[in-house]
């Protein structure tokens, strides 16, 4: 009895250390066991993280690219250790735009950059290196590479990159093209020069009728009132064909000013007046009419036709008033000399009439704006300065065009080419 109880309280200790050693290996697997629940826990969180991450940016990547593809963007860095330039993106529509090759140099693209505009954006970039500006906007000139022109670009560029001492190191940037834009503001800069000089020559217009129109009113008002008193029959007649003289003046301002309505409809070719006729026989009367209207002996008037004939389908009084127009600029302009009526053919389908004197001259650039309205070269000689406004739209309804070729001191060449049938 006793050595069973010695026994059993000798065997006693080892089974609770047994006992204890089991529960201390569960309680460790049991610890581990969470810690691995846990541990998996968390790396399945961080797991989902990323990968929400990456779906948040391939997104927003996407989103960008986009973006960039709507603004026909191209993105851009410039790494400054090396002074290397590479293109990340390029998304503009054109094909004639320069695109540099990946790690060029930057002084290749300083190169292609307009020589005016190169300083503006060398400025732009020192003042975002030495952090005067968070970012900075250019607009420059790039010669294109196909062609021997230049197209205008757009720049925005910001600092991407920094050392631990806040140095730059990498600078980006977004490139369009503003070749439009560049057009519309100077389409409205266009415009509004041309309201101003409307408005100025509109002004100098009226200023030029009250003096062209008060020279001949002065003298026939004037001579009016003496005509009276002349009793000798020769010094009347003398007054009286003064004031005829002036007369006629006086109309031939006043139609030269009732042409302007009929040039805001030279373009309606429903009121034109369309017949056949003879441009050689037109031509001869239009210059005999000014052979006896001519008082001045130093001049001579002669007509040269190549065709001994040549039949029209136009308008007539439009074609006849151009030709009379040039001749009657030509008596104005030539002291002495000669005054030439030329057709010739221009082509199989088109004639030209110049006329062509010894006068003046006009200088070679008021070519293009002598045709304007209100403009006078020579403000000291008689006109409203819209008689050949009205010969290059009374041309244009005819489907022709004018033109004139000068030397000053020498004389001009005013003419017009139209279609044998308009």
């Amino acid at each position: 009895m006793n050595l069973v109880c010695n026994s059993f309280i000798y065997v006693q200790p080892q089974n609770d250390t047994s006992t204890w050693l089991i529960i201390i290996v569960i309680g460790m697997v049991l610890v581990l066991l969470i810690a691995a629940l846990v541990f998996q826990w968390h790396e399945k969180n961080k797991t989902l993280a990323e990968i929400s991450h990456l779906a948040s940016t391939h997104r927003h990547g996407v989103e960008h690219e986009l973006v960039l593809k709507a603004m026909k963007l191209a993105t851009w860095r410039i790494e400054l250790a090396t002074m290397t330039f590479t293109y990340d993106a390029d998304f503009r529509a054109r094909t004639d735009l320069m695109t540099p090759p990946p790690g060029c140099s930057f002084d290749y693209i300083l190169n292609a950059i307009n020589p005016n505009d190169v300083q503006r954006v060398r400025d732009g970039l020192d003042a975002l290196y030495k952090g005067d500006y968070a970012d900075v906007h250019v607009q420059y000139r790039m010669k294109s590479p196909h062609q021997d022109k230049e197209y205008w670009l757009e720049t925005y560029a910001t600092v991407a990159e920094r050392d631990d001492n806040g140095k730059p190191l990498v600078i980006i940037g977004a490139n369009s093209c503003i070749d439009d834009v560049k057009r519309m503001e100077q389409a409205l800069v266009d415009a509004r020069n041309k309201a101003e000089e409307s408005d100025r020559l509109k002004t100098s217009f009226i200023n030029n009728i009250s003096h062209e129109i008060r020279t001949p009113l002065n003298a026939i008002v004037g001579f009016s009132d003496i005509l009276p008193s002349i009793t000798n029959e020769k010094e009347r007649g003398e007054l009286i064909n003064i004031i005829k003289e002036n007369n006629q003046k006086l109309l031939d301002i006043f139609e030269e000013m009732m042409e302007i309505s009929k040039a805001e409809a030279a373009d309606d070719k429903t009121k034109l007046n369309v017949t056949d006729f003879d441009a050689v026989v037109m031509l001869r009367n239009i210059v005999e009419e000014f052979k006896r209207k001519n008082i001045n002996p130093a001049i001579e008037l002669d007509l040269q036709i190549i065709p001994s004939k040549c039949m029209l389908h136009t308008d007539f009084g439009r074609l006849r008033e151009v030709v009379a127009h040039y001749l009657s600029n030509a008596f104005k302009f030539t002291e002495k000399g000669n005054i030439s009526v030329l057709m010739e053919e221009s082509d199989n389908s088109h004639i030209r009439i110049s006329v062509t004197d010894t006068g003046k001259g006009v200088p070679e650039k008021d070519y293009d704006r002598i045709f304007d309205r209100f403009v006078k070269v020579d403000n000291f000689v008689q006109g409203a300065g819209l008689g050949l406004s009205v010969c290059r739209s009374y041309a244009y309804s005819l489907g022709g065009t004018v033109g004139v070729k000068s030397k000053v001191g020498e004389g001009s060449t005013f003419w017009i080419d139209i279609p044998t049938v308009l």
